[in-house]
C-alpha cells in the first residue's frame, strides 16, 4: 500500500523487516517515534511508512547523567 508515494507496511511486516519481536516494535511506535497510519479498507489494521522503519532501531538517550559538582 502507498500513501503519497510512500510505501505503507503493517506491523507485522515492519516487525520482521527488522528482525524484532511484534511486541517490541509496538511499544517503540507507543512512545511516538513515528507516524502510524489507519488502513482505509480495513480501520483495525495500522500502517507505517517503510522509509520510518530505520528511526525504530536507532539508539536513543532515555535518562541523562547530569553534571556534578566537585
Amino acid at each position: 500500500m502507498t500513501i503519497e508515494g510512500a510505501e505503507l507496511v503493517s506491523f507485522t511486516e515492519a516487525a520482521a523487516r527488522l528482525e524484532l519481536p511484534r511486541r517490541t516494535l509496538m511499544r517503540r511506535l507507543a512512545a511516538g517515534r513515528v507516524d502510524v497510519f489507519q488502513d482505509g479498507r480495513d480501520r483495525r489494521r495500522r500502517l507505517i511508512r517503510a522509509a520510518d522503519l530505520p528511526m525504530l532501531t536507532q539508539t536513543t538517550v532515555i535518562r541523562a547523567r547530569t553534571a556534578t559538582a566537585v
